[in-house]
């Protein structure tokens, strides 16, 4: 009974034979796993290209997702099997756009770290990526929670370095108000986020003071550094 069991397996197994492309598959003539991939990482990356295109051309109520397809010269219908909608396509270039800025050096205790931290934000200020991010910020009202998770864990890395850069400055030290150092990080981000949002939306701010050294000046003020 067992021979017979598998004399009758043998038989209904399909021979494997060549796909289109010269390759042996079994019955089905589809390519292989890999190449399926490859072909979706390269729809992704031209459906990226395109979206940022237009988002910086067009802003993002403008730019609809058949237009997205048009210049990526992908079916329109095709984008939200990558990124579900055109608020996912957003958020998939701004992610783009933010990791394209590279790694980041670790912040030095003391007046150091904050120049660094100070630096970093200035070298977006004339990013040519900058206003996709700065869409976000000026769409936010429009968006839901998902949005507000998304932005915090965009930059959760680098937030949470903040943290420990300032219990290594302050040490036993306390800040003055009683502030702690998560909401100090915070405000040191989100002050460095609207910063930026303003001088694409409004160009160079005519005050003598530029706002990124007044970011600065508080903090040196808050933390009691030296300089």
């Amino acid at each position: 009974m067992i021979l017979l069991f598998r004399f009758v397996s043998f038989l209904s197994t399909p021979e494997p034979r060549q796909g289109l492309s010269g390759n042996t598959y079994g019955m089905s003539d589809q390519p292989p796993k890999r190449r399926m991939s490859e072909i979706g990482d390269e729809s992704r990356t031209r459906i990226l290209d395109a979206a940022e295109t237009l988002f910086l051309e067009k802003g993002y109520d403008r730019t609809t997702l058949v237009d997205v397809g048009k210049l990526a010269g992908i079916s329109y219908g095709s984008i939200p099997w990558h990124f579900q909608n055109k608020q996912g396509l957003l958020f998939a270039v701004a992610e783009r756009a933010w990791q394209s800025g590279g790694d980041v050096a670790p912040l030095k205790p003391g007046i150091g770290g904050l120049n660094q931290i100070i630096e970093e934000q200035t070298q977006w200020d004339n990013h040519r990526l900058t206003p996709v991010l700065n869409l976000l910020y000026q769409i936010e009202i429009d968006f839901d929670a998902e949005w507000h998770k998304w932005g915090v864990e965009l930059d959760l890395d680098r937030h949470k370095q903040i943290i420990q850069w300032i219990n290594a400055t302050m040490g036993k030290s306390p800040i003055v108000g009683g502030v702690t150092p998560e909401s100090l990080a915070y405000y040191i981000t989100s002050a460095g986020r609207g910063i930026g949002a303003k001088l694409a939306q409004f160009g160079p701010f005519p005050d003598s003071v530029f706002p990124r050294e007044a970011l600065r000046q508080s903090i040196i003020l808050l933390m009691g550094l030296q300089e």
